[in-house]
């Protein structure tokens, strides 16, 4: 069960049991959010309802569906649980209200909006302080393009329109993304492109054979500026998501680190920001090879590998392609790996203070929030402060 992100009401969704008193109403909407059986309206109608409902009822009602939670223990995931026991039943030192409608916040998913941040009492330490205040803004799209020639050009700044040719090969901008186009297809010489994004941005571009990339935060990507032999296939680094484009005479090929990830035309994510490789098959067919041994996914699952082993596992797909959906998904995520990502999509370096924690976190927030936002909802969810000077972050454990 996934903690909801943006919440869609449909006209007409309404519940026959709209009419009920607003405590029931409410019982009744929490409870079918835990349950997993809430419509979109309902969910967007326990987001609006929760700012209305006096301290001492939501007190009670978060005390009573704890209950709950722990009775559905078999059917809920552990980070569920493992997030209402860390916010909802933690000793902190902040008001009872501000506990549970942290907690209440949170779990709906909607830590980061007006009501989260208005009712935080005033009396309570900053869980972020700015001792140099610098504007550090989420990452937008972005690019180096590094031309088989060297020449470099950068793409945030280059207007759309023809960037570079090639032969017959044209190189674009159209509408933020690149694009390869060719109106010769029998003589073209190959040469090899690369984009780069460095922290703070993100990209997406088109290969000449209509495959779709999309780079995440720190990542490159090698591909030629057309693909005319038997294969097709690129070198990456970083995460990257593919929709490739359907060639059963041209397998196509994602070299990383060592590795060779084999399709023919699907939808799948790879992170490789380290030696461990994490592939993760949306649609289709893939095989992950590492030098000694060869796996085939199947949609829906996950392939973990080094140059040792590779390990399958179900996939959280909708984790592994939150950030191309903009979005920041923690499921079980450690506080490292958390700051890691934050790192990469803010462009701030981070140290820390004290000893990291062993507990492992879930929750979500838009890649589009401030950082501020995001550090208030960590703190939540982890207890940390932070405090930032000029682009660096340090986490005060």
């Amino acid at each position: 069960m996934l903690l909801p992100g943006n919440v869609y009401i449909q006209a007409g969704d309404k519940s026959p049991f709209s009419n009920m008193p607003v405590t029931d109403r409410l019982r009744y909407l929490l409870r079918s959010y835990i349950d997993g059986s809430s419509t979109p309206a309902e969910l967007q109608e326990l987001s609006d309802l929760l700012p209305t409902v006096e301290d001492d009822v939501l007190e009670e009602l978060v005390d009573e569906e704890y209950e709950v939670i722990k009775l559905l223990g078999a059917r809920q995931d552990a980070d569920w649980n493992r997030l209402f026991n860390n916010i909802v039943r933690s000793p902190r030192s902040r008001s009872r209200w501000w506990q549970y409608a942290a907690a209440a916040a949170v779990v709906l998913g909607i830590a980061g909006s007006a009501y989260y941040f208005a009712q935080r009492p005033e009396k309570e330490a900053a869980p972020l302080t700015q001792s140099t205040p610098v504007e550090v803004q989420p990452a937008r799209s972005g690019a180096v393009l590094t031309l088989s020639n060297g020449q470099q050009i950068v793409l945030d700044s280059a207007a759309d329109g023809n960037i570079a040719s090639q032969g017959s090969t044209q190189v674009s901008k159209v509408n933020g993304r690149l694009v390869y186009s060719s109106a010769d297809a029998s003589s073209r010489e190959i040469v090899y492109n690369t984009v780069s994004t460095p922290r703070g941005r993100h990209f997406q571009l088109e290969l000449p054979d209509g495959t779709r990339v999309w780079l995440n935060a720190l990542s490159s990507l090698k591909y030629p500026n057309v693909f005319n032999d038997g294969e097709r296939s690129v070198t990456l680094q970083g995460e990257g998501y593919f929709d490739v484009a359907k060639d059963a005479a041209k397998p196509f090929r994602v070299k990383v680190n060592g590795q060779t990830i084999e399709v023919l035309g699907t939808g799948f994510n790879v992170q490789a920001y380290t030696s461990t490789i994490v592939t993760t098959l949306i649609e289709g067919a893939v095989s992950v090879n590492n030098g000694n041994s060869r796996t085939a996914l199947k949609p829906g699952q996950q392939a973990v590998s080094n140059d040792q082993s590779i390990q399958v596992r179900p996939a959280d797909m909708q984790k592994a392609v939150a950030w191309k959906e903009g979005e920041f998904r923690f499921r079980s995520d450690d506080m490292s790996n958390i700051m890691d990502q934050l790192s990469h999509w803010y462009d701030i370096d981070v140290r820390y203070t004290g000893k990291l924690p062993e507990k492992r976190y879930s929750g979500s927030i838009s890649r589009h929030a401030k950082i501020e936002e995001v550090l208030e909802m960590l703190h939540v969810l982890t207890g940390a402060r932070f405090e930032l000077k000029d682009a660096e972050l340090t986490v005060i454990l």
